[in-house]
């Protein structure tokens, strides 16, 4: 036999799912800005040098 499900449990069930969700997509996309920041240091580093080698700077 089953037991009747109250409103509440369901409410409640529903607000964790919700929250639950939109932590992992605001985290994946923070994943995804942080994999494309990390993919364009080379290019950062590339420029920096450059910058220095015309301007003759030595760190």
């Amino acid at each position: 036999m089953s037991k009747p499900i109250g409103s509440t449990g369901i409410y409640g069930a529903l607000v964790v799912a919700v929250r639950s969700f939109q932590t992992r997509r605001e985290a994946l996309v923070r994943i995804a800005d942080l994999e494309s920041r990390l993919a364009r240091r080379p290019n950062v580093v590339e420029a920096v040098l450059f910058l220095m080698d015309v301007h003759k700077c030595d760190a």
